[in-house]
């Protein structure tokens, strides 16, 4: 039976880039920063999120931009 209690099952260093497709609901920021996203549904969409060190981007995206400027991003799904 699976079990859905909403927490990550995966974490991984996250890389910006304007041409590589992800999977994260979620990203942890360690360096504050601007990271920007392509949400999930919107394709050609940014949108940008100011974010402090140690902040989250609670939003489903499926692409983290290379004019992302937050550091140490941990993306979550």
């Amino acid at each position: 039976m699976a079990i859905n209690d909403g927490l990550a099952r995966s974490a991984v260093a996250v890389v910006p880039s304007d041409t590589t497709e992800v999977g994260y609901s979620s990203i942890f920021v360690g360096g504050a920063g601007i990271v920007a996203i392509e949400p999930v549904g919107k394709p050609g969409t940014t949108v940008n999120f100011t974010v402090p060190a140690g902040g989250y981007v609670l939003c489903q995206c499926t692409k983290v931009k290379a004019a992302s400027t937050a550091t140490l991003m941990i993306g979550l799904s």
